[in-house]
């Protein structure tokens, strides 16, 4: 009977395959399954609801212990049976279909209880009674069960479990497999966790549990580091209208954490902190508290994306670098003195030197919101009780702690880590020992280091986390290049990026870079090794480089930079000029300009504490104040070089702009140098293709000189013949740079003139040295240098790439300043005159230049008889109190040089006589009365004139101030120079003297020293 079975089931599938319908196979299984007789045709029937069946199998689809073996052998004999081997055997597909439709349609109860035997029988197989369920010890003495299985049949059977077990249940079924799957996906078990989605997809499925079979092999994609069709697949999911609430939380984490593998942060961050919203909203503290941990780990990669801590350039010459060490400590100190405030308990902030440089206060900001993630992680897990959580947060802590410098201390806490009971299980003891193994590279402890890493490389390893693994090659090759050991340093890079390239894991190559880039500069490399580092970089085909401040607080930094310079040469000029009483010959005293080193010195003091507070003023809003999600918005754009074009991604990771190599027109740069390297505040470069779209690459970009070599790599490759024209400048390299040079040391000179630390020669042309006195006084040299660089050459690079920038409102701020001080003041703002009149032309002609690259874009043409139309204004403006003060020194520096000579007996010369007159033009043209006729009572004073000396004094009293100090000293000099000449005239001046200086407090310290010169005259 069994091979007329055979035979007739045979012929009717060969018939209706041939004719290709369904319902045809159907009715001639039906006519079979009629003539085999009720009871073969049940065992059939029961034999196509496995997967496969074997004898054993089939006592519990017959639930009886009889023949079972008999019947299976013959079953072998169908040829629409296959053998699976093993003692195994399945129904052809189409046939176990069919039969599958028939009890789903007439047996729906039945086949559920048959469902749960099968369940019931493979569950008990997979753990047999007495059994660990689906794990074992990793170690004799550990309570930590390993995620890997007991064996692989052990695996079959929990695949067919669940087969059944979402047949019979779906919900638990469901629930059962997300268990299973998370735990195949934590032990990097991909290839088992897609068989096991595979065999749960054969089931019966509705549309949510479809789509929650789609987000988990999404999952395997991610774990295989098919990022982009993970990407896809988690993207289509939440595109749903419909989908599940949990369902869409779970998959914008997951989509969230392929965000972050890929450089997407402010993506990753809220797709994060969307689904931890939804979790603690129902209340799910597990899934809380893994998404905060992976909230704080996004934060931690997007810092380490940036190449973690800025390295600057060291310079070769000792001298130099010396100056640089000063220099970091010098702005280090508040950040010193914070740490000192903080305490070793609580360190938010990391070593000095790391936040001295302001490329990391957005580092240091991204770091402590990644502690925050992790400390509130920790204490969600500790609530849970879970210590392996706890750990796991706690590691990331100590991260932190590792990269903020204290080394030691993190050392300490990981050791302590070790000697708890999550810490035996083989996984997270060699991620803990990769956290000591960098405690002992920051130490220089190398052996240790790498004995630890080469044990965490075979853990890793043997779990298959490519992730970590890549983190473990990094080290090694660290380790080999801390060792000295160039050779194994540069090979284990190799093929790190190598393997990464062919994974496609960018992170890790990035990372890899990093390290060589950071090692290239470093001081004391030879050339060769330089050389040989620069060709691995150069044959890496991607690179990515990514910039280190956000913009708003970038333009904050630039201008307060920028004022600087103007803001010390203010302050220098309204403190440092003070006027003391000097005695000449002939019992004569007079006033003198005094530059005093101790108020320079001090005002510089403080200038540079001022600017030390706005400095960390300005460190802590961004580690401190600045909103996270701000920080998120205006994350820097990425810059991604490859072989055939260069592209700029924006902080949604969204391309902005891509240029091929061959579309490349213009290559310019605006580098600004002290005097080789390009300040990074202060330097940009612009690609432009041939469309006009303008490629921008701001110098605060990480390693902004390699781009600048990478792009001419690029370049050259492609055959473009393009090169780069700087428009930038060098502030020392230049003749800006000379002018400014000049007028710091002709300041020096004239302030040692004035001062009298230096003698002027009698011989020498006081018109001659006047003019250079004003000009240097006057800021000139300085001030012109400094309108340079903020504006004319900023603003025609504007003018040429046609951008749409606030640099001119900037400047327009910085030109208004000196404009309205110089009217609110009436011209007297300043102690110094020259500087009242040069720094109101100055702010007019930065007006001018801001005014029409603001407002004048379309008419630049005009820009030139519009800026020097103003600049002549406002030369005509001051050119009549400019002429007097000039006369005025004239007759200032020809006081000074009759006084020289009649001090060594010499008679003064006609022209210093007539330079003294000068005085005299420069009253006409509107200058003090009192000083000019003070100068030329002085001057005709020392040389003898009494009278006419003490017609210049008597008016100087008069012009002087009632009750001044000028006015004492007027009359003083007056009673002199009547005493020569008339006794009871000189008797009445020193009476109205006393009677001034009995009653004037204003004058007390003139009087104290006109008292003293009045006794040496009396004897």
């Amino acid at each position: 009977m069994t091979g007329d079975i055979h035979s007739y089931l045979s012929d009717m599938l060969s018939a209706a395959k041939s004719k290709g319908g369904d319902s045809l196979l159907t009715f001639n299984i039906d006519q079979v399954l009629r003539s085999a007789g009720p009871r073969k045709a049940e065992v059939l029937r029961r034999c196509a609801i496995p997967r496969w069946f074997d004898a054993s199998i089939l006592r519990v689809l017959r639930e009886s212990d009889e023949s079972n073996e008999r019947i299976f052998e013959q079953m072998r004999e169908f040829s629409f049976i296959r053998d699976l081997g093993d003692g195994r055997m399945a129904y052809h597909d189409q046939v176990r279909q069919i039969l599958l439709a028939e009890w789903v349609e007439q047996r729906p109860a039945e086949l559920t209880q048959i469902h749960r035997r099968l369940y019931s029988y493979f569950n008990n197989r997979m753990t047999p009674p007495g059994s660990t369920r689906r794990a074992m010890q990793l170690v004799p003495e550990s309570n930590m069960l390993s995620v890997v299985p007991m064996s692989i049949q052990s695996d079959m059977f929990r695949r067919e479990a669940l087969y059944h077990l979402i047949n019979a249940d779906p919900i638990r079924g469901m629930d059962e497999l997300r268990a299973a799957f998370k735990e195949l996906e934590s032990a990097h078990r991909l290839a088992d966790a897609e068989l096991l989605l595979q065999v749960a997809g054969e089931a019966p499925l509705n549309s949510l549990q479809q789509r929650w079979l789609q987000y988990m092999r999404a999952r395997t994609q991610q774990g295989s580091l098919n990022l982009e069709v993970a990407a896809r697949q988690f993207e289509a999911l939440r595109a749903m209208p419909d989908l599940d609430p949990e369902l869409g939380a779970e998959t914008s984490r997951s989509l969230a954490g392929v965000y972050s593998e890929t450089g997407q942060w402010a993506r990753a961050t809220r797709l994060f902190r969307q689904s931890l919203e939804y979790f603690r909203r129902t209340g799910n503290q597990r899934a809380a508290a893994d998404t905060m941990l992976l909230l704080g780990e996004a934060y931690q990669g997007l810092g380490i994306s940036t190449g973690s801590w800025h390295v600057p350039h060291v310079p070769e010459h000792e001298l130099l670098r010396y100056m640089q060490i000063v220099w970091v400590w010098l702005i280090g100190i508040p950040f010193q003195i914070a740490a000192l405030l903080l305490g070793p308990h609580n360190r938010l902030l990391p070593i000095p030197e790391y936040c001295a440089r302001y490329q990391n206060w957005l580092l240091i900001r991204l770091y402590n919101t990644a502690r925050m993630w992790y400390a509130q992680a920790r204490d969600a897990y500790r609530r849970l009780g879970d210590e392996g959580g706890m750990l796991r947060a706690e590691q990331r802590v100590i991260d932190i702690l590792r990269l903020y410098g204290y080394h030691e201390e993190a050392r300490a806490q990981v050791e302590a880590l070790l000697k708890r009971k999550p810490a035996r299980d083989p996984y997270w003891r060699a991620w803990l020992e990769r956290t000591l193994a960098e405690c002992h590279l920051a130490a220089n402890n190398i052996g240790s280091a790498q004995v630890l890493l080469t044990n965490a490389l075979a853990v890793f390893r043997e779990f298959g986390d490519v992730r970590r693994e890549a983190t473990i090659l990094m080290l090694q090759g660290q380790a080999a290049m801390q060792a000295g050991n160039i050779d194994a340093a540069l090979g284990g890079f190799a093929k790190s990026l190598e393997r990464y390239r062919t994974l496609g894991y960018a992170a890790a190559r990035e990372r890899i870079l990093h390290e060589l880039r950071a090692w290239k500069h470093r001081p004391g490399v030879s050339e060769g090794v330089r050389q040989r580092i620069a060709s691995l970089i150069a044959a890496e085909p991607e690179k990515r480089y990514v910039g280190r401040f956000i913009s708003s607080y970038l333009r904050l930094l630039q201008i307060a930079s920028v004022m600087a310079l103007p803001t010390a040469l203010l302050l220098l000029a309204v403190v440092a000029p003070t006027t003391n009483i000097i005695s000449l010959t002939n019992g004569v005293l007079s006033t003198a300009i005094f530059y005093d080193p101790l108020r320079i010195t001090v005002a510089l003091a403080l200038l540079t504490l001022f600017y030390l507070g706005v400095y960390a003023s300005l460190a802590a809003a961004v580690i401190y104040v600045l909103p996270i999600s701000r920080i998120e918005r205006e994350q820097p754009d990425v810059i991604v070089t490859r072989p055939d074009q260069i592209a700029r991604y924006d902080s949604m990771g969204n391309l902005a702009l891509e240029t091929p190599w061959a579309e490349v027109r213009r290559w310019l740069a605006l580098d600004r140098s002290v005097w080789d390297r390009p300040l990074p505040l202060y330097s940009r470069t612009f690609l432009e293709d041939a469309a006009g779209r303008d490629l921008a690459i701001d110098g605060i970009t990480g390693w902004y000189g390699d781009v600048q070599t990478d792009i001419a790599q690029r370049l050259t490759v492609a055959g473009s013949q393009v090169e780069r024209q700087n428009l930038g400048y060098r502030l020392l390299r230049s003749k800006s740079g000379a002018s400014a040079v000049t007028g710091i040391v002709l300041l020096l000179l004239v302030t040692m003139f004035e001062n009298q630390w230096l003698s002027l020669p009698i011989w020498f042309p006081a018109g001659l040295y006047a003019l250079v006195s004003f000009i240097t006084l006057s800021g000139v040299l300085i001030l012109v240098p400094l309108a340079y660089w903020l504006a004319t050459r900023p603003l025609k690079f504007q003018h040429i790439l046609q951008l749409n920038e606030i640099w001119p409102n900037v400047l327009m701020v910085i030109g208004a300043l000196p404009v309205l001080l110089y009217i609110l003041s009436g011209g007297t703002a300043l102690s110094i005159n020259a500087m009242n009149y040069s720094t109101f032309v100055w702010g007019v002609y930065m007006l001018a230049e801001a005014f029409v690259a603001r407002y004048m874009v379309a008419l630049r043409s005009l820009r030139m008889p519009i800026v020097a139309l103003a600049t002549l204004l406002a030369l005509l403006v001051v050119a009549q109190p400019t002429y007097a003060s000039y006369r005025w020194q004239v007759s200032y520096t020809a006081k000074g040089q009759v006084a020289d000579a009649v001090a060594v007996g010499a008679a003064p010369t006609m022209m210093s006589e007539v330079n003294c007159s000068a005085a005299a033009d420069a009253r006409a043209l509107g200058d003090d009365a009192l000083s000019t006729f003070t100068i030329q009572g002085d001057c005709a004073a020392m040389s003898g004139n009494w009278e006419e000396a003490a017609g210049y004094y008597g008016e100087a009293v008069s012009s002087a101030p009632q009750n001044s100090e000028e006015q004492a000293l007027a009359l003083y000099n007056q009673w002199n120079a009547v005493r020569r000449y008339d006794r009871s005239q000189s008797a009445q001046i020193l009476v109205q003297l006393n009677n001034l200086c009995a009653t004037s407090h204003q004058a007390a310290l003139a009087c104290i020293q006109i008292a003293g010169q009045l006794d040496g005259s009396t004897h």
